[in-house]
């Protein structure tokens, strides 16, 4: 059976800018040749999923900054909150102009 896998993801500010995004990493796996006692053994290594979490700099002199969680919905509502976060100081920095 088919299954939808989400790679990738971003969350924009109103104003359409990028202020984070979501990338799904397979991490692991594999097998690995070893002797042992001069007897091949193979190593299964375990794999996994885990969800990078870039939040991108407001300061392109800064750099980003990179979470990271095994969970989906946890990524995105760090993703969010950062976002949230992010919109409300540039919109405190326009209105201090003003």
């Amino acid at each position: 059976m088919a299954e939808l896998i989400i790679d990738a993801a971003h969350v924009e500010l109103d104003d359409g800018t990028v202020a984070a995004t979501v990338a799904r990493v397979a991490t692991g796996g594999g097998v690995q040749v070893v002797t042992v006692d001069g007897q091949p053994d193979d190593r299964v290594h375990p794999s996994g999923v885990l969800y990078h979490v870039r939040l991108i700099s407001a300061d392109r002199m800064l750099p980003d900054r990179l979470e990271q969680t095994h969970d989906l919905d946890e990524a995105g509502e760090i993703a969010v909150a950062y976002a949230a976060k992010l919109g409300a100081a540039r919109q405190a920095a326009a209105e201090a102009l003003r």
